[in-house]
């Protein structure tokens, strides 16, 4: 039963891929949303003169400050769902808990965001308007394992640090002098 929960957020997580990946381009965009509360030339005036080139696709902040800000957008969310599936996955594999073949676990992460991020961007290209590239794939994988590995990393230094902290008042109090 404990092994089946440790699948649960994985399993969460893969719906929501899938289904965000199976709407058409178009239902997925915040410009609709940007263009309803932000006027266009007061949002280019706060964005950097900056062109950002993905794939095809190359947007100027200044000229089309909707699409680039969606641009940024969906790719951002790319990283953080992708860091979410590594994490689940780190806990699939049993998360800190295991510690033996730690490179075994690490590899397990990349084979399984490779393959998830591969059937993502197939089951894009069945859809309207989308399509998949191999571009996403890499950023996927990349992010993921980047993103997994950061957060791990910080997780452990909070509680490292509250190791410390705990440490330091046991320390400070077993080294008063006793009243009397």
């Amino acid at each position: 039963m404990r092994r089946f929960i440790r699948f649960l957020p994985l399993a969460l997580l893969l719906a929501i891929v899938f289904a965000l990946s199976s709407q058409p381009r178009d239902q997925q965009s915040i410009v609709p949303l940007l263009s309803r509360y932000l006027p266009q030339e007061a949002l280019a005036s706060l964005l950097p003169d900056v062109k950002v080139r993905y794939g095809r696709v190359e947007e100027a902040a200044k000229a089309s400050p909707y699409r680039f800000l969606d641009l940024i957008f969906r790719k951002s969310a790319h990283i953080i769902l992708y860091t979410s599936i590594g994490l689940a996955l780190y806990t699939a594999f049993g998360g800190s808990a295991s510690r033996r073949r730690p490179m075994a676990k690490w590899l397990g992460i990349l084979a399984g965001l490779a393959v998830i991020a591969i059937l993502d961007e197939w089951n894009q290209t069945r859809v309207p308007m989308r399509s998949g590239q191999a571009l996403d794939v890499w950023l996927d994988v990349t992010g993921g394992m980047l993103g997994t590995a950061a957060v791990l990393w910080l997780w452990r230094r909070m509680k490292q640090s509250r190791r410390n902290r705990r440490d330091l008042r046991i320390s400070f109090t077993d080294h008063r002098k006793p009243q009397g």
